[in-house]
């Protein structure tokens, strides 16, 4: 317990979005810090040996604060976990620190493709949470049981305007363009011409050179905010997804969904195929311009920064009093 009476809580992660979105949630309830790597300064090297001193430097630094950050926790919680994320769970076990893992979507992708065995290094982790049914579903064919806890949007809960006319949001990062569906998008984008589409998350406008498409890269919330005034429609096509944080932001802000994956408010399309995504698609056009008010509800009363704060902390209330059960 820290200085301040809070219980404290460390943050491992991969996915900085993701953890902005949680350490926005947490508010005062918890103190909390997380492991991240410090921004590298720019450094002009001499040789490779002079490189090589300097990560290893570097990364025993990192490492020695991580650890130091572990040793004064109440509890642990690993974001996006991984084989990686071993050390860290060993280390908080030899201290008895409480361990939590909270699955996301890719995670648990990449481990039902190859599994990793915990118990190879016999850790303990505490509990299991994970953002969506559909994954806690898949954590069940390697073993592990979660429980559900909904991140909550970034950005606001208002209403956002409706465009004059349907337009569609896209949102394809970069550095996994094939994994959400870039080609499908593509081909998408090619049978409407006559629907405007909006690019996000890309930094290569070169790739959506198209007189349909309006490519606006990367944004910041407040952008996010304001661009959802201009579309009415979201569609989001990976090859493996949970509840994806841009269909939720959308749906907060009134628009229509179209996912390739099951999306807990019955309203929103499901599209698995090429077929099925462009016969949406055109439901959708058809819709009225109108905000979906059902969606906007729904959204506030399943994925608040409050209900976040309350489940993380009988989560994490219920660790504290099987431990005090036990002794």
């Amino acid at each position: 317990m820290s200085v301040t009476g809070k219980q404290k809580i460390v943050l491992g992660f991969d996915g900085r979005s993701f953890l902005d979105s949680i350490l926005k949630a947490l508010g005062d309830d918890y103190e909390y810090v997380y492991l991240s790597p410090k921004q590298r300064k720019n450094f002009v090297f001499r040789n490779t040996a002079h490189r090589l001193a300097y990560w290893a430097l570097y990364e025993i630094k990192r490492t020695a604060l991580h650890i130091t950050q572990c040793l004064k926790a109440d509890v642990v919680i690993f974001i996006f976990p991984n084989r990686f994320t071993f050390f860290y769970t060993k280390l908080a076990n030899i201290f008895k620190k409480k361990v939590v893992y909270y699955w996301y979507g890719s995670d648990v992708f990449y481990l039902i493709q190859k599994p990793w065995r915990l118990d190879k290094w016999a850790c303990r982790i505490d509990k299991h949470v994970a953002h969506g049914a559909f994954i806690i579903k898949e954590l069940t064919t390697v073993g592990i049981d979660a429980e559900l806890l909904y991140v909550p949007p970034d950005l606001s809960f208002e209403l956002a305007r409706m465009p004059m006319e349907h337009a569609v949001l896209l949102s394809i990062p970069d550095s996994r363009a094939e994994f959400y569906g870039y080609s499908t998008m593509i081909e998408l984008i090619k049978a409407f011409p006559q629907t405007t589409f909006y690019v996000v998350r890309s930094d290569s406008p070169h790739r959506y050179d198209y007189p349909n498409v309006i490519f606006k890269g990367t944004l910041s919330p407040t952008e996010m905010e304001a661009l959802f005034d201009e579309v009415s429609i979201v569609v989001r096509y990976p090859e493996h997804d949970s509840v994806s944080m841009i269909l939720t932001e959308a749906l907060a802000k009134g628009k229509s969904l179209i996912s390739r994956f099951n999306f807990p408010y019955e309203g929103a399309r499901i599209a698995t195929d090429f077929e099925e995504l462009c016969k949406a698609l055109e439901a959708a056009l058809k819709d009225p311009l109108e905000p979906d008010l059902k969606g906007h509800e729904y959204v506030k009363q399943n994925f608040s920064k409050e209900r976040f704060r309350q489940e993380l902390n009988r989560y994490i209330k219920a660790l504290f009093d099987d431990q005090s059960s036990k002794r």
